[in-house]
């Protein structure tokens, strides 16, 4: 697994490139390596032997390291017209999604699902918090594995009902939808950054608070089969956001809202100084400010934005 630098500040200039996924080239398990050997020898015949090495390749799996979320969308606590748009999580290593399995044939579906539930939902959700050296029964009797956890960490578990399960997991062929990496190739350079992003299947409810809830699926799905029933999760990152009704954040309601006396909608102006050229305090008074404009190609021009 290869860590890569993401890159906070684009050029106009960057390219992009998306891909479904970036599978590791072991994902986290138990592995065994054997070495065999032959010694021939000129009157004496040959020898042979073998060594056998276990070692394990061990990632997050019950608790994510805060620096692994680099973006979020919407944001935590924002508020807006969110109910057209799904949302997403980005993650800042790239193979970390398909570093498990969310069943044992699945080798190119993440292990990782955002749900998103809307506060009427939210109070038939039973929330815990649990530790592996203390809840070991727990965890092996709600079919949540944790064999690379610390077993001092503190888990954040949900109790979802079958109900919510129902109608908030996808189906398993529409998992590898949900993900897909993208690699910035930076103007001048051949480095690349490359990051994941997984996107929730379900759309916000409007006019409501929403929580998004990034959950661990390892072993949840039986081959291609969608799990059913209640399920107990463990909760890797969460957070909320407001989402309001498309006519309370619409453009037709916001102009409303800068309506002046009459009707009239005031004209925002950027004040002159005493060394503001004329040509220049004639914009302002008409309401145009200067903004830097970046050309397609790159270039840094300006444009008076009204």
């Amino acid at each position: 697994m290869q860590e890569k630098t993401v890159l906070l500040r684009q050029n106009p200039g960057d390219l992009f490139a998306f891909h479904d996924n970036q599978i590791p080239k072991l994902k986290d398990g138990q592995y065994t390596l054997s070495v065999n050997s032959t010694l021939d020898a000129d009157n004496s015949g040959s020898v042979s032997g073998q060594r056998m090495m276990q070692f394990k390749v061990a990632g997050p799996q019950l608790v994510l390291p805060p620096n692994e979320i680099i973006a979020k969308y919407p944001a935590n606590m924002a508020r807006g017209a969110f109910n057209t748009v799904l949302p997403h999580v980005t993650l800042q290593r790239a193979t970390l999604p398909w570093e498990r399995r969310p069943s044992d044939s699945a080798q190119d579906a993440p292990w990782m699902l955002l749900l998103i539930i809307s506060a009427s939902q939210l109070g038939s959700i039973k929330r815990h918090v649990w530790n592996i050296a203390k809840d070991a029964s727990k965890f092996s009797g709600a079919g949540i594995a944790h064999e690379d956890a610390d077993p001092d960490a503190h888990i954040n578990i949900a109790d979802i009902p079958g109900n919510l399960v129902k109608s908030l997991f996808p189906d398993f062929k529409d998992l590898t939808w949900l993900s897909h990496v993208r690699a910035l190739v930076p103007v001048g350079g051949d480095a690349q950054a490359e990051t994941a992003t997984l996107i929730s299947p379900i759309l916000p409810t409007a006019g409501e608070q929403n929580h998004a809830l990034l959950v661990s699926i390892e072993g949840r799905y039986k081959g291609d089969t969608k799990p059913v029933g209640d399920l107990t999760l463990a909760v890797l990152h969460e957070w909320s956001f407001f989402c309001q009704t498309e006519h309370q954040h619409s453009l037709t309601e916001l102009l409303k809202t800068a309506m002046g006396p009459g009707g009239t909608p005031a004209t925002l102006t950027l004040p002159p100084d005493a060394d503001t050229p004329l040509e220049l305090a004639r914009r302002y008074e008409q309401g145009y400010v200067p903004v830097e404009h970046h050309m397609r190609r790159g270039d840094l021009s300006a444009a008076w934005l009204r």
